[in-house]
């Protein structure tokens, strides 16, 4: 019984590693943001590299005063992002999908824009 004890959670810990890996933004997040470049567009990826959206902006567009996503002071980063009727606390991010650059982790937890507290 030991043996087969073990052997289940060594598969079990397996598993997991393999499908956290699978992950662009491990460890608790719902999203990820690639900038297309220029801060002219974005695109937002799921976990498993699937496209979300892509949103593109006209050239010149402060991406940080629309209601897209929320900055941080010099050195301007993302540090929240709307998406799919949610606000998103977002942090750095790295890895790539699909040939694009993660530049943001979409946090798991968002907050519904109609909520009330």
């Amino acid at each position: 019984m030991f043996k087969s004890t073990t052997t289940l959670l060594a598969l079990t810990l397996t598993a997991a590693s393999v499908a956290s890996a699978d992950y662009v933004c491990p460890g608790g997040h719902a999203y990820a943001i690639a900038d297309l470049g220029d801060q002219r567009g974005y695109r937002v990826f799921d976990n498993y590299c699937n496209v979300v959206e892509t949103d593109t902006y006209p050239l010149g567009t402060n991406v940080c005063m629309i209601d897209k996503f929320k900055c941080s002071p010099e050195p301007i980063t993302i540090t929240g992002a709307y998406v799919d009727g949610y606000w998103y606390d977002c942090v750095q991010g790295s890895g790539s999908c699909k040939g694009n650059s993660i530049n943001v982790c979409v946090m798991l937890i968002g907050v519904p824009v109609n909520a009330t507290f």
